[in-house]
């Protein structure tokens, strides 16, 4: 298992652009960069073209909400807030986020 200061995903900042027809995810905020994920709108899914933007935004924010609750977590453990509902929510969180073994996570009464 990789530690927080290990990450393997695509490293930040990542940008969500609009190429016309759906949402490129790119290292670049600029038109006709590489894109590493897509975004579209499914009408089977109703899935609309706003929630597919909306969509394309909340995973181009996803590395900076990932380092946000780490650090977040890290002044929490400082201070010996002890265990929290909230804590457990940005624990679960990131595993979910690095696919760590979500059962070892249990959520305060």
């Amino acid at each position: 298992m990789n530690s927080a200061a290990e990450p393997i995903h695509t490293q930040a900042p990542w940008f969500a652009v609009y190429n016309g027809r759906f949402w490129d995810l790119q290292l670049e905020n600029r038109e006709y960069a590489q894109s590493f994920a897509t975004v579209h709108k499914n009408d089977s899914l109703r899935i609309s073209a706003e929630a597919s933007a909306a969509n394309a935004r909340l995973i181009a924010a996803a590395p900076d909400m990932l380092d946000a609750l780490r650090t977040l977590l890290e002044v929490h453990d400082a201070m010996g807030a002890g265990q929290s509902y909230a804590a457990d929510k940005a624990r679960m969180a990131i595993a979910k986020a690095t696919e760590a073994d979500l059962l070892r996570f249990t959520f305060a009464a």
